[in-house]
């Protein structure tokens, strides 16, 4: 009898102990909301935006010379101005934008896929719409690729649109 009174007596301490044991260092995450541990965080998702644009946008800086005419030089600046020349003579200017997924603002004509850096050249004289209202002029590109000595250009929206592609002068 006291062989059974103290195997109760041990039973009863064990289960004390496993019961202390599990609530306070821990069971598995069902029985944690019972405890007065916060909820755990949520993690989000970092959006795949690709490169850095200030990267792309030093990289992309200089002059560039197009493979299809040799006479067409188009210029990118640090401070985001564009220029193009053709034959020598000054043809437009401009401000460049780069932009992806993360940054773009506003609607676009064309959807924004992740991992890809977009650029929007503005003329900078302003153009009449429809109405008549004046307007800028933006022109869409999507940067395919960019090298020490390759540029390559996608004009969006329009699909099938050949790439343009320019050489480092």
């Amino acid at each position: 009898m006291l062989k059974r009174i103290v195997a109760l007596i041990l039973i009863a301490a064990a289960s004390v102990a496993g019961y202390y044991y599990g609530y306070t260092v821990g069971f598995d995450a069902s029985t944690q909301i019972f405890t007065n541990n916060p909820a755990p965080k949520k993690v989000e998702k970092k959006v795949d935006a690709g490169p850095s644009l200030e990267n792309m946008l030093r990289a992309i800086s200089g002059s560039w010379q197009s493979v299809a005419d040799k006479k067409l030089v188009r210029e990118f600046a640090t401070s985001s101005a564009v220029t193009d020349t053709y034959a020598n003579k000054r043809t437009f200017t401009g401000s460049v934008e780069l932009f992806n997924i993360a940054t773009v603002s506003g609607e676009l004509p064309f959807e924004v896929e992740r991992g890809r850096t977009y650029m929007a050249i503005t003329d900078s004289k302003l153009i009449a719409d429809e109405t008549g209202e004046p307007t800028e002029n933006v022109v869409y590109f999507r940067v395919d690729t960019i090298t020490q000595k390759d540029l390559q250009l996608t004009p969006l929206p329009v699909s099938g649109q050949k790439p343009l592609i320019f050489k480092r002068i």
